[in-house]
């Protein structure tokens, strides 16, 4: 069993060991709803009802490298939120 902990979430990932010492995926990890990939979903999606289709799809066509730093920025920011961030709120870079 191999258990990581990152971001607030634990993967739990169960492996078997063969006879021939090759490794069989028992139980593979995942977050389920609570996961990060869910958050950052949301959080663009939200993002998206907030500009809009059009110019969300416009930006992510147009400025495919700045969409793709937007995405990492959220990532970043994520994985520094704690309880301490909830008393002073912190900006989202988006340019």
């Amino acid at each position: 069993m191999n258990t990581i902990l990152t971001g607030g979430t634990v993967d739990v990932t169960t492996v078997k060991i063969n006879a021939d010492s090759s490794m069989e995926h028992v139980q593979k990890s995942g977050g389920g709803p609570w996961g990060g990939m869910t958050v950052n979903e949301n959080f663009f999606t939200m993002l998206r009802e907030l500009i809009g289709d059009r110019v969300f799809d416009e930006f992510c066509s147009e400025f495919p490298e700045e969409e793709y730093d937007c995405r990492l920025e959220f990532e970043v920011q994520k994985r520094e939120v704690s309880i301490l961030s909830f008393v002073s709120l912190q900006q989202l870079k988006l340019s």
